[in-house]
Order: C-alpha cells, then structure tokens, then sequence
C-alpha cells in the first residue's frame, strides 16, 4: 500500500495503493481420489480460489479499507471438518504490512460461508477449529463453486496514522482435516 502524505500549508493531502502481491497461501494437497474416502483422504484438505488482495488507490481515510474474496475448502474428512492457520510476515507472524521500517496491522475475518461481509477474528499463528465445508468436491466443481470467505481489513485509524509509502506482506493461510 503507497500512502501518500505532504504537508501544504496546513493542508495534508494523503492517497494510496497496496502493491499486487498482498498475500499467499499455502494449503494441503489431495493426493486420491475414490468415492468413499479412505483413511489416507481423509488427512487431505483443499483451498482453491485465492488471489492477491490488492487494496488500489486508498484516498478515503474515514473508513475502514475492506477487502473480501470467495474461496474454496474442500475437506476429505467424512465431516467434511476442517481448521485453518493464518500468518503474517510480522513479528512473531503478526499480520502486518511493512514499508521500509515503517509497519501497518491489518486484520484477517474468516467466515465459513460464501458471501459474507464479517467472519470470525484471526490470531496470528493460532488454529480457528471446528469449520465445516460444505463442498461436495476437491475443486468444487460440483456442489458449491465458493465454501467460504477471506477478508482482509485495515482500520481507518491505522490508515489515518499511516507513514508515507508503499507497504507489502505476506499472509499465510494453512488449512488441516479436523
């Protein structure tokens, strides 16, 4: 994210953008496929449908800088359980954006439904148990095209306090059959 701040007179303006690469995610990989899981399968989890979360041109510094994307989990558990693990490149994997020396926190909802505005509250580095996936297949391509939601926002206070630059990261998703 590139802010922008100048001092003219008592006037200051301020404008950004987040760079393209926002995030990566890193996930389980389904290795068998058979109509009935065996034990093997069932130690498999899928997500599919990230992209980058590109934040652009941030001029409104009044409200909070929201970005939400559809994705999908597809659990081989026969309760279709699933957890998930996020991490920034933060110290101690907190979820913060870096510019140079200067740091911005962002935060990181996760919903386990489709099309939500809000979802569950991440913690850096601790596992959100007890999500259930809702796919019928490992690429959902049968079923439900999106299972669940990423969102990632920036407070308008942390925007408004916000050194000149453009800030990067990295967050992290792991997601594990529960």
């Amino acid at each position: 994210m590139a802010l922008g701040s100048k001092a003219t007179g008592t006037t200051r303006k301020r404008g950004g953008r987040l760079p393209s690469r926002f995030f990566g995610a890193v996930a389980g990989i389904w290795l068998l496929t058979a109509s009935h899981p065996s034990v093997a399968q069932e130690r498999f989890v899928r997500i599919s449908g990230l992209s980058d979360v590109n934040f652009g041109l941030i001029s409104n510094f009044g409200i909070d800088a929201v970005r939400r994307q559809d994705l999908c989990v597809f659990s081989g558990r026969p309760n279709l359980g699933y957890n998930v693990r996020a991490s920034g490149t933060g110290n101690g994997g907190a979820f913060t954006l870096l510019n140079g020396v200067s740091t911005m926190p962002y935060e990181v909802q996760w919903a386990p439904t489709p099309g939500q505005t809000s979802g569950l509250d991440m913690t850096a580095n601790v596992v959100r148990t007890g999500l259930v996936s809702q796919a019928a297949q490992q690429t959902c391509s049968n079923g439900p095209v999106t299972t669940a939601t990423l969102i990632v926002l920036i407070r308008a206070a942390t925007l408004q306090s916000a050194a000149t630059g453009a800030y990067s990261g990295t967050l992290t998703l792991i997601v594990a059959p529960e």
